[in-house]
């Protein structure tokens, strides 16, 4: 049995970080359960884990980590049935979303098998943005690098001296190039849970009927 949400009082947060260092701004809490919390920001909708929270709201909603990973596995059995149901429909001829709705059996995602990978597919993201977000300042960081090479010149008198020359390190170019193209990889993943996360809240407001006997 899935652990039901609970509704919280809605808490209002001008900023939220997390332990991991992320922010979100004009936060709203809307919900709780045994994994974390599902709030609203500034930059949209979130699920966040307890153990990425500050130590008062862990203690507010009263973190129980055994609770946790309990809901935790119970999601990802359930998840894993529900990504295995919608992968099906993609590979096969799902063009629209409302073809995705029709199509999926009612009996193979139930709602709470849906709510289920919702949930868990938001933690992903989640997960996947802080990452994208480290790689990118780590290419900040390796763009700026730079290194200093001595050029040989000449004065007027035909004397030779050393011409210090501060250059970008092409090795940090290079490093930097790698964490974009990480980062970039992370944000077509974080399009494709979001694309998913949409089909499975369709398949909720339009369920399929049961076939007739």
């Amino acid at each position: 049995m899935i652990a039901m949400t609970a509704q919280a009082e809605s808490q209002k947060l001008k900023k939220l970080t997390t332990r991991d260092g992320r922010e979100y701004n004009d936060v709203t809490i809307v919900s709780h359960d045994a994994v974390g919390i599902k709030i609203n920001h500034a930059g949209g909708v979130g699920r966040i884990a307890f153990e990425r929270l500050p130590s008062d709201l862990q203690k507010k909603y009263q973190f129980n980590f055994t609770k946790a990973e309990e809901q935790k596995k119970r999601e990802q059995q359930l998840a894993i049935a529900a990504e295995q149901a919608i992968a099906r429909e993609l590979e096969s001829q799902a063009k629209t979303r409302s073809e995705l709705s029709e199509k999926i059996d009612a009996n193979e995602l139930s709602i709470a098998k849906i709510d289920g990978y919702i949930n868990m597919m938001q933690l992903k993201i989640s997960d996947a943005q802080t990452r994208r977000q480290n790689l990118l300042h780590n290419a900040l960081i390796e763009r700026s690098r730079t290194r200093t090479i001595y050029r040989n010149s000449y004065d007027s008198y035909g004397n030779r001296y050393s011409n210090p020359e501060v250059v970008p390190d092409k090795g940090g170019y290079a490093k930097a190039r790698q964490y974009e193209n990480e980062s970039q990889a992370l944000l077509d993943s974080i399009s494709q849970a979001r694309q998913l996360i949409a089909a499975a809240e369709t398949r909720k407001k339009f369920p399929s009927q049961p076939a007739a006997k």
